[in-house]
């Protein structure tokens, strides 16, 4: 499948390319405050050029292999930052919990909090799930008192589902992560 581009009023979701992996490295995977609210915390600066590397990958791989992965989040509008600049990505990752097999992920370099970008783009890629036919639910989850992430998965009208224990929170001594769901209206 073709990576799809999607267009909302103030961002551009496109593919990614390898130019995203210095912004990456120094908008999101080096700034700490960022990084407590994402389930890994590379080091050095290589760790996180290698940690950018995979995650591109990932999301990029996701497209060719199963009609799904995520996006470069970029401004579409000088509102927010210089037109086509990297503010994070979002899209769905392989899933982790039984019966799901989409997660909706996300991560923004701390200059684009409190501005309705992970909203804006958190729909956009509802959207998208929605004009799907293979699949009818994803789930999303957060470290607990991410209050921003809390509520984007509110605002898309995710239900509450439990807590789990992802990507090794327990282990790291986050404890267990709130899991909200979405699934398709029935016709």
């Amino acid at each position: 499948m073709d990576v799809p581009t999607l267009k909302t009023q103030r961002l551009l979701l496109r593919p990614f390319s390898d130019d995203d992996i210095e912004p990456m490295v120094r908008g999101i995977f080096g700034n700490p405050n960022v990084m407590a609210m994402l389930p890994h915390d590379p080091q050095t600066d290589d760790e996180r050029r290698v940690y950018a590397r995979e995650y591109i990958d990932l999301y990029m791989a996701q497209w060719s292999d199963e009609d799904f992965g995520g996006w470069a989040v970029c401004s579409n509008s000088e509102a927010i930052a210089p037109l086509g600049e990297l503010l994070g990505f979002c899209g769905f990752e392989p899933g982790h919990i039984d019966g799901y097999r989409l997660e909706l992920g996300y991560g923004y370099k701390q200059e684009s909090w409190g501005k309705g970008v992970g909203l804006e783009a958190a729909i956009a890629s509802r959207e998208w799930f929605l004009s799907q036919e293979r699949w009818n639910r994803f789930y999303a989850s957060f470290v607990p008192g991410n209050t921003g992430s809390e509520r984007i998965i509110q605002k898309i009208a995710m239900k509450y589902l439990g807590e789990r224990d992802l990507w090794g929170s327990v282990e790291k001594g986050i404890g267990l992560r709130p899991v909200y769901t979405f699934e398709k209206p029935v016709a």
